[in-house]
């Protein structure tokens, strides 16, 4: 069965991948902006909210526009997909999660952008319910296929490592001493 649509029929090949990487990135730099954040605020005693020119708005701010343009064009381009290439059953928990990490994303910048307002207190908690439903549905989607996927790869790179090595000291023959 032909998993993917022919070359003619994506409007552009690209999109879908570039949207994946937008997200990703996203991600990355969100989560590295609450480290940092997290690091400022406990080691350092620096409260928020912090200026635009630190570590967690330079990494938050682009990372949150990333997440959100990545997961709105993910979920732009699946409503366009081909019936066929996926598995209706789970279409639905795929474009919730989708949506999940646009929300996370779209929330923390409608936080940054009200900050020093009243409403800092219920946007804060829109945040981090978004992002702890993330979280929390995490395990349950297909992103976690690159966790498993990589636990795979290095299970088999040691163990051909061991294959590798015995494989040198089964066959490793000591040279012959030429008598003189």
């Amino acid at each position: 069965m032909r998993r993917f649509a022919p070359q003619s029929r994506l409007r552009k090949p690209g999109a879908r991948r570039y949207a994946h990487q937008a997200v990703f990135l996203g991600f990355v730099l969100c989560f590295m902006s609450t480290v940092s954040g997290t690091v400022m605020h406990y080691q350092f005693n620096l409260q928020a909210p912090y200026d635009f020119v630190s570590l967690p708005k330079l990494l938050g701010v682009p990372g949150g526009i990333l997440l959100t343009f990545g997961a709105g064009a993910l979920a732009y381009l699946k409503t366009r997909a081909e019936k066929y290439l996926g598995n209706a059953r789970v279409r639905g928990g795929e474009m919730a999660f989708v949506l999940i990490f646009g929300l996370a994303g779209l929330a923390g910048l409608v936080l940054y952008a009200a900050t020093g307002k009243g409403a800092v207190g219920l946007l804060l908690a829109v945040h981090l319910g978004t992002v702890l439903a993330l979280f929390l549905t995490l395990p349950y989607s297909k992103l976690v296929h690159g966790f498993y996927r990589f636990a795979a790869l290095l299970r088999d790179a040691q163990t051909n490592r061991i294959r590798y090595t015995l494989t040198i000291v089964v066959t490793h023959e000591p040279k012959q001493k030429i008598a003189p």
